[in-house]
């Protein structure tokens, strides 16, 4: 796993951290020696059994992420289907 470019670390105190996941929306409080292994692509730490929660938990939010998983190719996608995908928007205003 590795953590996606998408995240924003955002200080909150000395103690903690919040990410903001840009791709997803998501946004998770961590501590701040989580957040330095998240930085730094340090996960080993995390592959136990006991934080195998924890590491589902950050997968499910899109903070992690398979190694070869490409999310420039994946948001190119979602950026063109936005463009095909096109709203009008009709407002009729009416004068009294």
């Amino acid at each position: 796993m590795k953590h996606s470019r998408f995240n924003v670390f955002i200080p909150e105190g000395e103690e903690s951290y919040l990410i903001y996941n840009t791709f997803r929306g998501s946004i998770s409080r961590v501590n701040f020696e989580l957040a330095k292994m998240l930085k730094n692509n340090d996960l080993t730490p995390l592959e136990t059994k006991d934080l195998a929660g924890l590491m589902e938990d950050l997968t499910e939010q899109g903070i992690l992420i398979a190694p070869t998983f490409d999310e420039l190719n994946e948001y190119s996608k979602m950026h063109q289907r936005w463009k095909a995908h096109v709203l009008v928007l009709k407002i009729i205003l009416y004068q009294i």
